[in-house]
């Protein structure tokens, strides 16, 4: 991910990505980042990734 985050910004754009709170994504597709917020947090900023579209869906009672 991080060879794609420099090849996006050599293009002077800016990379973003999905993730979701809970313990799925709300399409209920992919894994949510529930109890792993602080080490995907630290993932993505190690990529490079520049924003982060972030839902709060399948949270298990875990406030936002």
């Amino acid at each position: 991910m991080k060879a794609v985050a420099d090849y996006v910004h050599s293009l002077d754009l800016k990379l973003g990505l999905y993730a979701a709170s809970g313990v799925m994504s709300c399409i209920e597709k992919s894994p949510g980042s529930l109890g792993f917020e602080t080490i995907d947090a630290a993932t993505f900023a190690g990529w490079g990734v520049d924003y982060i579209k972030y839902d709060n869906c399948y949270t298990e009672g875990v406030s936002a």
